[in-house]
């Protein structure tokens, strides 16, 4: 299964629409579309905001984690590296670029 399949169905399986993922995630609905169908490349910033909107899920293919899905990411690092919110990272320390 190819990991845009991936983020949908863990999507689906939380029972959350494209929209209020987007709402969620703050990225538009048009572009995690693209995400989950493969047309645009997943990156650790949208598997960072999928696994912050949906926990860590331990059942396939809900499996969701940054540092064994994106290679080189940096688990220390904030998931949203272009924020300058906060509060998009653990214990509300500040991003940092990835």
């Amino acid at each position: 299964m190819e990991l845009g399949s991936m983020l949908r169905a863990a999507r689906e399986a939380a029972g959350l629409g494209l929209r209020e993922m987007a709402r969620r995630t703050h990225f538009t609905a048009s572009y995690l579309s693209l995400i989950e169908t493969g047309r645009r490349p997943v990156t650790a910033e949208i598997v960072a905001a999928y696994e912050g909107t949906l926990g860590r899920m331990s059942t396939p293919p809900a499996r969701l984690s940054v540092g064994s899905l994106v290679p080189g990411h940096d688990p220390g690092a904030c998931p949203r590296s272009g924020s300058n919110d906060a509060n998009h990272c653990p214990n509300g320390q500040r991003p940092r670029r990835v």
